[in-house]
């Protein structure tokens, strides 16, 4: 379902007139709101019954999955839900509902019923599964007075650094801290090589992790643990969980130099302004996210990835074919992503370089 923004509705969750909405989640609650006949099911449905499903997949605008793999930045995460129950809307009843749907929501996103059981029964650790149970009694804290998204992302985000195991020490300080936290949740892996990675990125790469991973999209909020700036649009990668947990697992240091340039190639179509300091804008790696980074890297001398901005709020790296990076507007609509290993790069010229100040014949060159 790609439904188009019509002009009787006007916009709808960001989007403008004349847009077609990509994400799944805002498709879906387009059309319940606004086509439920398309939806025979749901269409049949008592009216109480439809305004549960109504509250769990449109009117709360929260996603359990980007909390638990702390994918979104904390005001795609918890604006509209803290509206929610500081204004009364959600009764007991759609909450319970929406944490079964939750559960139900895990299963359905593998393709067939016996591989969604499979996924619970075979893939998800009783570790993990209630540490996911246990989540629940911390997103109850938005309702607590004083409490700010920005807060109670953090202290959740703390909390699931201190249930590592092994353990990895005190939860970090300073410039960082919030990207290495959220990348060893996403990666639900080998934490200490998650941590041993970061450090070893290129200095531009950490930088670029550090700075785009601790945007707080909501004005004046900000971290306890590390200096806030204010601007945005914040980037929500979409997937890269999946990424980090595929790719990640073989090559820690490899995935995240290429989370890097997604951000930043991202930040380039949507370039930092105090104006967008409370916005936030998705870009999906669905297409990378079942590849290793070898796989990822792998020549080909007419695709090229490239992170292509969509709509004003969603983007997509792709593969593009490179005869059309001369078409007309295509440095306003798509950037391409570096997705060789600049240090070994590098380090190679380098080489190179010290190779040729000693006078050694090109001829004894490695080649690059």
């Amino acid at each position: 379902m790609l439904p188009t923004i019509s002009k009787k509705h006007g916009t709808f969750r960001g989007y403008k007139v004349g847009e077609v909405i990509n994400d799944h989640d805002a498709a879906l609650a387009y059309i319940l709101e606004h086509h439920p006949s398309a939806l025979p099911s749901y269409a049949a449905l008592a009216r109480e019954q439809q305004e549960s499903i109504k509250f769990t997949q449109s009117k709360m605008e929260y996603n359990m999955g980007w909390l638990v793999q702390a994918e979104a930045p904390p005001g795609a995460l918890f604006r509209k839900f803290k509206r929610v129950i500081e204004s009364g809307q959600a009764s007991p009843q759609d909450l319970a509902f929406y944490f079964t749907h939750w559960f139900t929501d895990l299963a359905g996103a593998e393709p067939f019923p016996t591989e969604g059981c499979e996924k619970f029964v075979l893939k998800f650790p009783k570790q993990v599964l209630n540490q996911f149970l246990l989540s629940f009694s911390i997103v109850q804290n938005i309702s607590v007075p004083g409490a700010t998204e920005a807060s109670v992302y953090e202290d959740y985000l703390q909390w699931r650094w201190d249930s590592l195991k092994p353990a990895l020490g005190p939860a970090p300080m300073g410039k960082g801290s919030i990207a290495k936290m959220r990348l060893v949740v996403m990666a639900q892996g080998d934490s200490e090589a998650v941590v041993r990675a970061f450090g070893a990125l290129p200095e531009e790469d950490r930088e670029v992790l550090s700075t785009e991973m601790s945007m707080v999209d909501i004005w004046k909020q900000g971290w306890s643990r590390e200096k806030s700036e204010f601007g945005g649009p914040a980037i929500l990668v979409y997937y890269a969980p999946a990424l980090m947990q595929k790719a990640g697992r073989q090559d820690p240091r490899g995935a995240l130099m290429l989370l890097a340039d997604v951000f930043r190639q991202a930040r380039a179509l949507w370039p930092l302004s105090e104006s967008a300091g409370s916005h936030w804008v998705s870009v999906r790696v669905d297409q990378l996210k079942e590849l290793t980074v070898k796989e990822i890297r792998e020549s080909n001398p007419s695709k090229a990835w490239a992170v292509t901005k969509l709509t004003s709020r969603e983007g997509a790296v792709q593969r593009v074919s490179l005869l059309e990076t001369h078409t007309g507007g295509w440095d306003t609509n798509h950037r391409i992503v570096d997705v060789s290993d600049r240090a070994d790069v590098e380090r190679h010229e380098r080489e190179a370089a010290a190779a040729a100040a000693a006078g050694e014949p090109e001829g004894q060159l490695h080649a690059i």
